[in-house]
Formats: structure tokens, sequence, C-alpha cells
């Protein structure tokens, strides 16, 4: 198979084409990547400190809302006066002021673990729900993200 010189041009050209869409395509608009997990949070004026210190990775559909939390492992952490288990995947649909359909978060709730299935912020007040509880905190308990202490 012989390359002449114009076939050459073309196919380097293509390729020049090629790798200028992967680079354009690949790199966020603001040239600092994607948003954290926490970022996603204060985006949808929720506080960052619903989740614990350490996420490895995270996932955003903004189509639909869900949004996929992944930490290193399990994650215990005391905060609002009670133990929260984080699971190492945890996934919620995210909109304005509120997190539902919560998966892979409990909290001990006097003897037992109960799911966290929703998360809302009305103003400035922030309900953790489940199906057999409600609590109203303030904002201002939700200032730094805990630390595991497993």
């Amino acid at each position: 198979m012989t390359f002449t010189k114009a076939k050459m041009v073309t196919m380097l050209s293509m390729l020049i084409l090629f790798f200028s869409f992967c680079v354009l395509f690949s790199s966020p608009a603001n040239g600092q990547g994607p948003p954290s997990a926490y970022q996603v949070l204060q985006d949808y004026n929720l506080p960052a400190a619903l989740l614990p210190q350490g996420v490895v990775r995270h996932s955003l559909n903004r189509t639909n809302g869900q949004f996929l939390v992944d930490l290193p492992g399990v994650c215990y952490i005391n905060a609002w006066g009670f133990k929260i288990k984080y699971n190492p995947t945890m996934t919620a649909v995210i909109s304005q002021n509120l997190l539902s359909d919560v998966d892979g978060v409990r909290v001990k709730y006097i003897w037992f673990w109960a799911k966290i299935i929703s998360v809302f912020r009305y103003g400035d007040m922030i309900e953790l729900r489940g199906k057999l509880f409600a609590q109203w905190f303030s904002i201002n308990d939700f200032i730094s993200s805990a630390q595991c202490n497993n």
C-alpha cells in the first residue's frame, strides 16, 4: 500500500482533528475538572457536610438527578446527636433543596438502625426523614464534614 503526499496530509489532518475533539470534549469548560460530590450538594443548595470526609468517586446524571457516591468502605460518624452509618455506595435522586430515594445511609434511632429516605432543606433548617422518624436540624449543624471513625 503506497501513500501519496495528499493521502498522508489528509490522514494527518484527520488525526489532528480527532485529537482536538478528544481534548475539547474531555476537558471541562472552566479547566478545574468536574465538581466534587460536596460541590454537587452545594450546587443544589444542600450542605456539603451531609457527606463524610473521604468520598473517592461520585457521579451525577443531570437529566434525572441520579446521584451516586462511593466511599472507601463502610463509614460510621457521630453527628447531630446520632450515630450514622454510610455504606460504601450511596445513591439518591438530587434536586434543588432535596435528596430523595436515599439508599445506603442509616441512623441509629433509639436502639435500631433506621434508613434515611430523604433530606430536605427548608430555609435554614434541614430535615432528615426515615420511614419511622423525621428530625429537623439547623443548617449551622452542617458546617464541616465529619471524619469516619470505624
